[in-house]
């Protein structure tokens, strides 16, 4: 789905929900945000991007299918360099100049529309939140930590006050911890109409499903060092880093005569 399908799409969905006023905003001038959301009190302007496959995998990926029948793929579910600037870009530009208030807020709306849209909404969270996964010796849980690696919410705090993460079949919507306006946007409309599918680290953390390395002030270079302040912060000396990797195949499968459709009028 292009950018503009999606934008009026995601207008067509908000303006249908209670309370919602949607207006389309020109682009005219200086870059702008897509939409201009107003409900009771609160207003959002909202930025909307979308993320499909990348044309050239896609070309490599086809013709290794045409040529052997199989692709398997195994990638890292963590941070893209790629997301990261896509992300900069419309905070940046599209959202830094407009009002941020404890009743006016700055999102982003970010579409997967690829191949694989469940890892990549997974990498847009990894890039936002700088996701590892941590676990103890000897233990076999296994737990996201929260702004372990490095994160797009801590440097534009002040341009990015959620990103609504959306699929074919789901949107969540995060919200960013370090956002001074974060309670407030707790209380408002869209929260609530999200509140079934909402990634707010600090909520899960203190329910006890998650780390977070949201107050550790090192530099996100300093690996040993981070691991070594969220072992102390927890008192967990036995956590270590899980590398995770997502695996996916695709198999060329040759249709007979039977499984084929005949017209002959």
């Amino acid at each position: 789905m292009d950018r503009d399908k999606a934008r009026a799409r995601i207008g067509r969905l908000l303006s249908a929900v209670n309370g919602f006023t949607v207006e389309s905003i020109p682009e005219e001038g200086p870059p702008t945000a897509d939409l201009k959301v107003s409900e009771n009190v609160y207003t959002y302007f909202i930025e909307v991007k979308t993320k499909g496959d990348d044309e050239e995998e896609v070309h490599r990926d086809r013709e290794e299918l045409l040529q052997y029948g199989v692709v398997n793929r195994s990638e890292s579910p963590g941070r893209r360099n790629r997301l990261s600037g896509i992300i900069r870009h419309g905070a940046k530009k599209q959202l830094r100049d407009y009002p941020s208030s404890d009743r006016s807020f700055k999102l982003m709306w970010m579409q997967c529309a690829g191949n694989d849209p469940v890892g990549q909404m997974e990498r847009v969270r990894a890039t936002l939140y700088g996701i590892v996964y941590l676990g103890r010796r000897g233990h076999v849980e296994i737990r996201r930590c929260y702004y372990f690696d490095f994160n797009e919410f801590f440097d534009l705090r002040n341009e990015l006050d959620a990103v609504i993460v959306e699929s074919d079949k789901d949107a969540q919507l995060c919200i960013n911890s370090f956002s001074p306006r974060r309670h407030s946007l707790r209380q408002s409309g869209l929260y609530r109409w999200l509140e079934d599918d909402i990634c707010d680290p600090e909520i899960i953390e203190q329910a006890g499903q998650a780390y977070s390395a949201h107050d550790c002030n090192l530099s996100r270079h300093e690996v040993q060092a981070i691991l070594d302040f969220v072992r102390n912060k927890y008192d967990a000396p036995s956590l270590m880093l899980m590398p995770m990797m997502r695996h996916s195949g695709t198999i060329l499968v040759p249709m007979s005569c039977s499984d084929s459709v005949r017209n002959d009028e």
